[in-house]
């Protein structure tokens, strides 16, 4: 693009070339924030195993049987999944079905629990 513009001395010149630039503002940009407050409470109960449940056939053996098929092993305090081989604990048979237990009602909170409560506080940017 070519232009008239004045000079200093006040003459008028020509032949100048202009350059034309445009700025845009963008959005402007924010930080998000959040902060999260997981509490997980940890219930344990002595329990007494009263009854096992076998992977592969999915009947209920008493802990009797489940030690002779190697399912049970209770100086460890393992279950072995018949399937798979895989070792869980006692608590983690439990949780998923594998164990019939008898609760023992004793001591620390007149239920027999020990309760503990964990906090942990994680902060998220976006």
């Amino acid at each position: 693009m070519t232009a008239a513009y004045w000079g200093v001395n006040g003459d008028r010149r020509r032949g100048a070339q202009v350059e034309v630039t445009t700025t845009k503002k963008t959005a402007e940009r924010r930080k998000d924030l959040a902060l999260i407050t997981i509490k997980t409470i940890i219930e344990s109960r002595p329990f007494v195993v009263r009854a096992v449940i076998d992977a592969k056939t999915e009947k209920r053996l008493d802990v009797d049987e489940a030690v002779k098929t190697k399912i049970l092993d209770q100086k460890r305090r393992i279950y072995v999944n018949s399937i798979t081989k895989e070792e869980l604990t006692l608590a983690d048979a439990l949780d998923s079905g594998l164990l019939e237990v008898e609760f023992e009602k004793e001591l620390n909170n007149g239920n027999g629990s020990v309760t503990r409560s964990l906090s942990d506080l994680y902060s998220f940017y976006r």
